[in-house]
């Protein structure tokens, strides 16, 4: 009898694993976003330093803040609908301006970075991004591979230390 109960314990345990891992999987990774243009009227990257960041700021993922920031690959396709493609990192601290000057380009290491397609209809204030996770590294580095979402709202935001500055608040998802 003591056999038989072990058996279907073991049974009951490995079902509750084969179940509760593709459940898991499936549970998004959210964060809620506000980032500004690193662009100049004359539409040079670097009007806070850091000449290769387009939009830098923040993003808080379960409760905890992170730095993050997009690096533009070529031109952004103009017209009423823009596209445009980009490279994105999310680091471990958080981007701060300090006198008009990022105080670095990279604030901590890169916990997980990707590359993505965008498209906005402007003057609407809304834009969407698709991409995918590239690289990732503890606490996120199951999410390499997966798909990566962006979407929000341009205006201005207060972040890194700059008050209404424009930029833009969203939400950020990994599937």
């Amino acid at each position: 009898m003591k056999r038989k109960l072990f058996v279907l314990l073991a049974i009951v345990a490995v079902l509750l694993t084969v179940i509760a891992a593709p459940v898991s999987a499936k549970n998004p990774l959210r964060g809620e976003q506000v980032l500004t243009l690193n662009q100049d009227a004359e539409g040079n990257f670097g009007l806070y330093g850091c000449s290769e960041i387009s939009w830098f700021g923040t993003i808080v993922i379960d409760d905890t803040a992170y730095g993050m920031a997009l690096y533009p690959l070529g031109s952004v396709f103009p017209g009423v609908t823009q596209h445009w493609e980009e490279n994105w990192r999310i680091f471990t601290g958080e981007f701060m301006v300090e006198g008009d000057v990022l105080v670095s380009c990279e604030p901590g290491i890169a916990v997980l970075s990707g590359y993505e397609k965008g498209v906005g209809a402007f003057p609407s204030p809304n834009f969407h991004m698709t991409g995918i996770v590239e690289d990732a590294s503890d606490p996120f580095g199951e999410w390499i591979g997966r798909r990566s979402y962006q979407e929000g709202e341009v205006g201005l935001v207060s972040v890194a230390g700059l008050e209404n500055a424009f930029g833009y608040t969203g939400s950020f998802r990994l599937n």
